[in-house]
């Protein structure tokens, strides 16, 4: 409904991934699927694939959704002018690591913290990059590319630009209790809201001798904590 002869900005959030939920009619294209999610069953012995695919269905469903709004700025002849961005707040773990994690928010494992990103600026070319990057990089990118700013990005932002492939060395992910720094091959160095720090593997395998760069660490904070005044 809007003026499409003047800027706008739209956020959707489509819920289907999250509530992982959806009516039983389109429970069909990958199979076989539970019928809801039964979070009663969950344990380290049972086979996700069910709960998985149930997943799978609703995020399906999610991609047919943006297809109309695709569908639309086509339509009202805007995708020569509008940025799109495609993305997750977080990830969803079926037990991957077989410890037990189900879902998201209880660690920073890849499962919980990789997300989709796709980032679509007129008249770029279609290509797939492999090289890390995060949340912090879209703002960074919006701001420059689309905005005009021009100082440089450590001025207002702890990303880089996306097409930036330089190392994210000391990657930070959160909640609202507690933190990580994702470093190395994505070795977590859990800050505990009590204090103290934990690390793991990738695979969630306490790391109880891992001799960690102090300094790093301190620098790390640092950089986290500069925007705060």
């Amino acid at each position: 409904k809007h003026d499409s002869t003047k800027p706008f900005f739209s956020f959707i959030f489509y819920d289907l991934p999250h509530a992982i939920t959806l009516s039983e009619e389109k429970l069909t294209h990958f199979q076989p699927s539970w019928k809801y999610a039964d979070y009663t069953q969950l344990d380290n012995d049972l086979d996700p694939t069910p709960f998985f695919n149930l997943y799978r269905n609703c995020v399906w469903q999610v991609d047919s959704l943006a297809s109309q709004v695709f569908t639309a700025l086509q339509a009202h002849d805007l995708m020569k002018n509008t940025v799109i961005v495609i993305t997750g707040d977080h990830g969803q773990e079926f037990n991957e690591n077989h410890k037990n994690y189900w879902g998201h928010w209880a660690n920073y494992s890849r499962p919980q913290i990789g997300v989709p990103l796709v980032y679509y600026y007129p008249g770029c070319l279609p290509a797939v990059r492999s090289y890390r990057t995060t949340h912090y990089d879209i703002s960074a990118t919006l701001l420059k590319q689309v905005m005009g700013v021009q100082n440089p990005t450590e001025d207002y932002s702890m990303g880089k630009l996306l097409e930036d492939p330089s190392p994210r060395p000391w990657h930070v992910a959160g909640n609202d209790l507690f933190y990580a720094f994702i470093i190395d091959d994505d070795v977590i160095v859990e800050k505990r809201g009590t204090g103290n720090i934990v690390i793991f593997d990738k695979q969630m395998n306490q790391l109880d001798d891992y001799q960690l760069n102090v300094k790093e660490l301190n620098d790390a904070i640092i950089r986290l904590n500069r925007f705060y005044k």
